[in-house]
């Protein structure tokens, strides 16, 4: 049960330029998932516009840890994309 998400990473400290890379995540992880209040900050993503409600915070257990991701996609479309994984599917912002 693993569900594919467009992860948001920082490259360019001087010029906040943010792009995505596809990361992929064991769904029975995840542990909380909420809209990412972050389009004061990430305002592109791949050189493309990010309107309001595009990114979404996923919490998930990482061994004994717990890592925080950013992904593209409203919060509504990764909570459809997690409930109904079964195979592999891609998540494009």
């Amino acid at each position: 049960m693993i569900a594919t998400f467009e992860h948001v990473v920082h490259t360019s400290v001087p010029l906040r330029k943010y792009e995505s890379r596809p990361i992929s995540i064991n769904i029975l992880n995840v542990v909380s998932i909420e809209p990412a209040d972050l389009h004061k900050i990430i305002k592109e993503v791949n050189g493309e516009q990010v309107p309001p409600g595009r990114l979404t915070k996923i919490v998930f257990s990482a061994g004994s840890e717990r890592q925080s991701i950013t992904v593209l996609g409203s919060y509504s479309e990764v909570v459809d994309i997690i409930r109904n994984t079964k195979k592999r599917e891609l998540l494009n912002g």
